[in-house]
């Protein structure tokens, strides 16, 4: 059996994402929301000094997308933050910098986008059920975007009954936690709806 690296680069995670059925726009936009979210530990080499940083040392932009990166070179366009972890004492501080290589914990993108590594139990059944929530949720989040460019003050339980009414199969914590507000950002709206709209 060949040696699976534990860091492997954005380009090669996101291949190994699409090889399990996403399109390339689907699996670019998972793997953004997961590094933002922390959900897959990230390391970086910064440009010109070679030096590595990872974990908490890493500033991942919160709302990455993926046009800011290089997905052929695996590196972002504009430069991030680096400093200490919570906890450690350097004598610099954080400050934004050239990055020149993003690498990705491979058991991280195996577990949280390619429903885990393991026997065919995990592969029928963890696989498969992580692969279609993920796919709902991508797909729901698109449709409702565009839905509510025409509805912009279509309320979070109206919105909610639309997606599952077009077959979307939603939890309520998935739909409010990810759908709903991301929805609303690719809408070009606040993600979270001011309190008292009117009906």
């Amino acid at each position: 059996m060949a040696y699976t690296p534990d860091w492997e680069p954005i380009a090669h995670a996101l291949k190994r994402v699409m090889a399990i059925g996403m399109s390339e726009d689907e699996a670019k936009t998972d793997l953004c929301r997961a590094m933002a979210d922390r959900k897959i530990d990230v390391r970086v080499t910064i440009a010109a000094t070679g030096q590595v940083f990872w974990d908490g040392n890493v500033g991942v932009p919160p709302h990455l997308k993926p046009s800011d990166l290089n997905w052929v070179h695996s590196r972002p366009f504009a430069q991030w933050p680096i400093g200490p972890r919570p906890g450690e004492h350097y004598t610099w501080n954080w400050r934004d910098r050239p990055i020149d290589l993003i690498e990705l914990s491979t058991s991280d993108v195996s577990r949280i986008l390619c429903g885990g590594l393991g026997n065919d139990t995990d592969k029928k059944g963890t696989r498969q059920t992580t692969v279609t929530t993920i796919d709902q949720e991508t797909k729901a989040i698109g449709a409702l975007a565009s839905h509510l460019r025409g509805n912009p003050n279509l309320k979070r339980e109206d919105a909610a009954t639309w997606c599952e009414k077009r077959g979307f199969t939603l939890s309520r914590r998935s739909f409010q936690n990810k759908v709903w507000p991301t929805a609303r950002e690719e809408a070009s709206l606040p993600r979270r709806a001011p309190p008292g709209r009117k009906k």
